[in-house]
């Protein structure tokens, strides 16, 4: 960028040089402003033939411009280079081509790729067919700004050039408009970029991809028809597969021929540096894109990414209990607490009527504890009582135990009979309560997720990783096993939601569907495709993915290929009754009836003895 103190005393120079002299460029300079004023361009660096040359296009710092003039190249060139390179701003970037030298200069601006980032170039000429052979030489993409400026007289023709593949000799020339001093700049440009340039003449693109599950060295044209039918091997490999058809969509929209490959896995650092698989290919430019889902944590300096294309949702799947199930299932209605709270408030009532009892003048009421009790707990059943006393205070303690037995009794007969009714019970709603509850968990054994776990500094991962997971045997689980503990017993299994489902799909009975829940650990993320870095078709894979998004393309195959959490499509039947669920009731009665006898035993006894 442009000291501003540069440009004044730059400026104050060329008006003092330019009292002596008359240059032949101020036409030039009143193009090259209104053309980089229409493309919206504050900040120009002026490649020009000499000094004096320089100080003319300082006059652009007066019509609001960032100006930077250079013309000794070889000794500024690679300053600039890194400033090309490093900047995220947009330059406008003027060439005077009649120059000899300049040639070598675009040269190396070619060689660096230079040409590949999002500049606006202007290539001032006098001899077009002249310029136009030289530039087929360069590394001009099919999303490069480069515009040729062709002075005749007083009148200046603007062409747009591009190549399809800049390995390629076949540049494409478009006349854009002209401009002359009177009228200014006049240019007919129909359309966006991409849309211009959507013909990619059949170019083509390397790519990779991975499949982890089928078995396959190389694709044909055979192979890539199997891997496109999802009938075909149903659910394996479906990400590969979902961004190989969203990939074949996109050659045909923009007219280029893909050549897919397999890697052998996605790739990881070796000994020396370098890295295997998909991501080194990209590296070595083996390849320019991979057909596969990647997380965007792996910054690489090397690697660049597509717009997301893939929802990754990790979650723990577990078996929620039937009700009546559990050997509680009576008491589940009500809390630990509740059942105290009920409890506490039988003994008070209780308490109240001994206390009634012992100040009325009746010998044939029974005022012992035991007797009190059993007329509260017969009025919390709704059996009603003994007797009706002549005493008010009494009576209220009587109704009031009678209207709070109705209001609970009530209650409790309903939500047994809504669990009666329910597939499943919830009691684990998020990730704390797994954590607080007495399930057992398990992670799929990936890498990744390994890594993960051990490592993270999310509170709640690395709570649940001390309470649930370290040091225990069932830890990390293959996909098979993890699942079959989940059908089996009550455990809790943590992996991809369509990695999850699709074996639920295959594996598990409707019953055991139905009965399924699912926690999410973390927030969900959106997954893209690797590139490799400065790939000049980037912007038309982008622009296309979205296109495909608004005209519904990608939500069409992402129900193609992304396994949903499959639904539970029986109707709920009343459970059968048997002995485990009444299990309690039983324990109640055997209790008591042990209890009593060996009292009555105990009675007895002591009445022999008197």
């Amino acid at each position: 960028m442009i000291c501003k103190s540069l440009n004044f005393l730059l400026l104050i120079f060329f008006q003092i040089f330019s009292k002596s002299s008359s240059l032949p460029t101020g036409q030039t300079v009143h193009f090259v402003s209104d053309y980089f004023k229409v493309r919206g361009i504050s900040s120009i660096i002026c490649y020009t033939c000499s000094y004096q040359e320089s100080l003319h296009f300082m006059q652009l710092a007066t019509k609001n411009f960032m100006v930077l003039t250079v013309d000794n190249y070889e000794k500024n060139f690679d300053r600039l280079a890194k400033q090309f390179q490093s900047t995220p701003y947009k330059i406008g970037t003027y060439v005077n081509y009649t120059c000899d030298r300049t040639k070598d200069l675009l040269k190396q601006i070619s060689d660096l790729e230079i040409f590949q980032r999002k500049h606006k170039w202007l290539v001032w000429t006098k001899m077009k067919e002249v310029t136009m052979e030289n530039l087929k030489n360069y590394k001009l993409n099919v999303f490069c700004d480069v515009t040729v400026a062709q002075e005749d007289d007083h009148l200046v023709n603007l062409y747009i050039v591009y190549k399809v593949d800049y390995s390629l000799q076949d540049l494409k020339v478009f006349a854009i408009g002209n401009w002359t001093e009177a009228e200014g700049l006049k240019v007919e440009v129909h359309g966006t970029k991409i849309e211009r340039r959507s013909n990619l003449g059949g170019i083509l693109v390397k790519s990779q991809t991975v499949l982890q599950s089928l078995k396959m060295d190389s694709i044909d044209e055979k192979s890539l028809q199997l891997l496109m039918n999802n009938s075909y091997e149903m659910y394996k490999d479906n990400l590969a597969r979902y961004t190989i058809v969203l990939f074949m969509k996109l050659a045909k929209l923009y007219n280029f021929t893909l050549d897919i490959s397999v890697a052998e896995e996605y790739g990881k650092q070796k000994k020396d540096g370098e890295y295997s698989g998909l991501i080194g290919a990209i590296e070595r430019n083996i390849t320019d894109i991979g057909l596969i889902g990647m997380e965007k944590s792996r910054q690489l300096p090397f690697l660049d990414f597509t717009v997301l294309l893939w929802k990754n949702r990790p979650i723990f799947i577990f078996r929620s209990i039937k009700p009546f199930e559990s050997a509680y299932s009576l008491v589940m209605p009500f809390s630990p607490l509740t059942w105290l709270y009920i409890f506490s408030m039988l003994g008070i009532i209780a308490f109240a009527l001994i206390i009634a009892r012992k100040c009325g003048r009746s010998r044939r009421e029974d005022r012992s504890l035991s007797g009190s009790f059993l007329v509260t707990l017969a009025i919390f059943c709704q059996q009603g009582f003994e007797s009706c006393s002549s005493r008010l205070s009494e009576r209220i303690i009587l109704l009031t135990a009678l209207i709070f037995g109705l209001i609970i009794c009530t209650f409790y007969n309903s939500i047994i009979v809504t669990l009666a009714l329910k597939r499943k019970w919830v009691t684990i709603h998020n990730s704390e309560d797994l954590i607080n509850s007495d399930m057992e968990i398990g992670v799929h054994n990936l890498s990744f997720f390994k890594n993960y776990f051990e490592t993270s500094n999310n509170s709640l991962v690395s709570k649940l990783y001390r309470k649930k997971m370290r040091g225990q045997a069932n830890a990390f689980l293959s996909n098979d096993e993890g699942l079959a503990l989940v059908q089996s017993s009550s455990f809790a299994f943590y992996g991809r939601e369509n990695v999850l489902y699709k074996y639920v799909r295959n594996k598990f009975s409707m019953n055991e569907i139905c009965q399924l829940s699912e926690v999410e650990l973390v927030e969900p993320n959106q997954v893209p495709s690797p590139m490799r870095k400065n790939f000049f078709l980037k912007e038309f894979i982008n622009c296309g993915l979205v296109r495909l998004k608004e005209i519904g393309v990608i939500a069409r195959e992402l129900n193609i290929w992304y396994p949903r959490r499959p639904h539970c499509q029986s109707t709920p039947d009343s459970p059968d009754v048997s002995m485990n669920y009444l299990l309690i009731a039983y324990v109640i009665f055997f209790s008591g009836l042990v209890l009593s006898v060996v009292i009555m035993l105990l009675e007895i006894f002591i009445s022999k003895r008197r």
